[in-house]
């Protein structure tokens, strides 16, 4: 990876200082960056339906966040969307309410948003029985790349990480991400959620919109 000259400071309204936010919970405090443009190459390494394995090369643009801190919180949505025209946003939203959104245009100015408002348009089954929102649309404060209104088609509903022993599962996976204003696709979007259990925004629940 080369490229990590441009940083992506995260900043919340708690605490309004750059690279330090509230992870979710009151005393749950987390150090977090990211390197939103970096160029990319390596191998990437298979076995193909035939049960042959295979070596692709490939190249291109990707991203990297580094988090660390004091947070026992563990459940979130959280978006990163990639412009095609080099703008980058990262959007968390936890179930207290508390949310932390990073606005970055391409020549790498940044603003700072939250009260943005995520509404879960589907949801799916993770193999150990959890289920999470897949699919959301997005409503912001701010104009962001000419709009203030985006909504994510996930790529596959089957992008779940399970983590043992603890049957501990979440979504984790890509899809395209439409400007609603115009229907255009614009980017794409990596996209986390977890538990409705947990984040309560279920069909009806509290925190769904």
């Amino acid at each position: 990876m080369q490229g990590g000259s441009q940083v992506m400071w995260a900043k919340d309204r708690t605490h309004n200082k750059e690279g330090f936010i509230q992870e979710g919970a009151l005393g749950n405090v987390s150090f977090y960056y990211s390197l939103p443009r970096l160029i990319v190459s390596g191998n990437i390494f298979y076995m193909d339906e035939s049960g042959n394995s295979k070596t692709v090369e490939v190249a291109g643009q990707g991203g990297v966040d580094r988090q660390w801190g004091d947070f026992s919180t563990s459940a979130w949505e959280w978006a990163s969307f990639r412009f095609n025209n080099g703008a980058r946003v990262n959007m968390y939203n936890f179930d207290g309410l508390h949310q932390v959104g990073t606005y970055q245009k391409a020549d790498g100015s940044t603003q700072w948003l939250d009260n943005f408002t995520v509404k879960q348009n589907g949801y799916a089954k993770a193999p150990n029985g959890e289920w999470f929102s897949l699919g959301w649309s997005y409503d912001l404060p701010i104009n962001i790349e000419g709009s203030k209104h985006f909504t994510v088609v996930p790529f596959s509903k089957n992008d779940t990480v399970h983590i043992g022993p603890t049957n501990y599962s979440y979504y984790e996976g890509a899809g395209r991400l439409i400007d609603d204003m115009t229907g255009m696709h614009v980017g794409s979007s990596i996209n986390e959620s977890m538990d409705i259990a947990i984040l309560h925004n279920g069909p009806y629940d509290k925190n769904q919109h």
